[in-house]
């Protein structure tokens, strides 16, 4: 083999093994690569569980809210109720005896207080320091007539007050009408030193108890 042949020969295997080493490099296996796949169904579905299970939870509170404010609606209606039902009953007594406890006030003024006018007794009349007194005489007279009328004006009224034993309950507005007649008639001297208008009127009962006390007797 001439050397020409030789080294082409050898050129052919250099280029044979550099070959080898390029394919040797392009088929050399690739590393693997893995991706990681992380399934949170799992963790997604615990929350959902979770936030379920609150939302039925808030869903009973606000039910059992919802009954207790009902319960406490009622209750307060019931309350109010009561409170009327109360109110309407016990009007009339009260109003009873706020007109008798006015009725004791007024009398206590009248024999209390400085310069009121005195307490007089119809049996005693005219009390005997003013018995020589020609106005407190017109005074005793004009209370005996407006005590009359009024017995003539409301007769019936004035016999169911006396045996209802609600006299002047039941013609409080009649007397006080009555009243000022007889104080238009009688000077302000006299209204000042004796109330021989109430006397007068303690008068009229006293009468007409006696009288229907001798038509229910036998």
């Amino acid at each position: 083999m001439s050397e020409e042949e030789k080294e082409q020969s050898q050129s052919r295997k250099g280029r044979k093994q550099a070959g080898s080493s390029e394919r040797g490099g392009e088929g050399a296996p690739l590393q693997e690569m893995r991706v990681e796949y992380v399934d949170e169904s799992q963790t997604m579905g615990a929350a959902l569980k979770a936030l379920g299970e609150r939302v039925n939870s808030l869903e009973k509170q606000l039910i059992l809210l919802e009954k207790t404010h009902g319960e406490m609606v009622s209750a307060v209606n019931q309350q109010a109720k009561q409170v009327q039902e109360f109110i309407t009953s016990a009007s009339p007594r009260l109003g009873t005896i706020f007109e008798a406890v006015a009725k004791m006030l007024t009398q206590s003024k009248r024999t209390e207080a400085p310069g009121a006018a005195a307490a007089v007794s119809f049996e005693d009349g005219i009390p005997e320091r003013f018995a020589d007194d020609k106005e407190h005489q017109e005074a005793w007279r004009t209370a005996r007539i407006v005590a009359a009328e009024l017995e003539a004006y409301y007769p019936d009224e004035v016999t169911e007050g006396i045996l209802g034993g609600n006299f002047y309950q039941l013609l409080g507005d009649r007397i006080g009408e009555a009243r000022e007649t007889y104080q238009q008639g009688v000077s302000e001297k006299v209204l000042q030193e004796c109330d021989y208008f109430s006397a007068a009127i303690e008068a009229l009962v006293a009468r007409k108890q006696r009288d229907l006390q001798e038509q229910d007797s036998p």
